[in-house]
């Protein structure tokens, strides 16, 4: 059927949930949910990581491409993210789904909101990110608006789908913000 072309969007907490049911049960049961997260960030993949997480930097997931289809064929969830799953997330999670065996019972899904609002989630749970730079991310929560950070926190649970058109201005390309004035807070 047409199942393996449709890419999910998944929320954030449904993957969290999945990962920590996969720390706590016994390994031997634990084909029940075979899953991967693939992070697709580039330069920016600083200051942390889900826990777990692969980084196959989308510049060169072309290249990538085979072997990763050969490495997860079986895994049950296959989870793209980028910084905000607006761009790249998306992009590579197209193109895997696209060419996955038509046989494929793998479900492909981008983690909606990305990495930026897992952070915002989870930024604190070391069962759920690792190598986590705090200060990074205490900035670069401080330095948003207070109406992001709350669309951002709280965009979570009402499940209406159009909501990821909110921010197009920073379409995941340039997401250097300035540290210039990184000083100016930290007190």
């Amino acid at each position: 059927g047409a199942k393996q072309m449709t890419v999910q969007l998944l929320r954030a907490d449904v993957l969290a949930e999945w990962l920590l049911q996969q720390r706590s049960s016994d390994p031997t049961q634990n084909d029940h949910k075979r899953l991967v997260i693939i992070d697709v960030r580039d330069e920016d993949v600083f200051g942390g990581s889900i826990a777990g997480s692969v980084n196959v930097p989308s510049t060169c997931f072309s290249t990538q491409l085979p072997s990763l289809l050969k490495r997860y064929a079986d895994y049950d969830h296959v989870i793209f993210h980028c910084m905000h799953s607006q761009v790249r997330g998306p992009a590579c999670a197209g193109r895997y789904a696209l060419m996955m065996h038509a046989s494929s019972t793998t479900n492909v899904h981008i983690l909606r909101g990305g990495f930026a609002r897992w952070v915002a989630l989870y930024g604190k749970d070391p069962a759920l990110v690792q190598d986590v730079s705090r200060q990074v991310w205490e900035h670069a929560f401080e330095e948003m608006s207070p109406l992001r950070r709350h669309a951002l926190l709280n965009s979570e649970d009402e499940d209406d789908e159009d909501d990821e058109e909110e921010d197009d201005d920073d379409d995941d390309e340039d997401d250097s913000q300035d540290s210039s004035d990184d000083d100016a807070s930290s007190s």
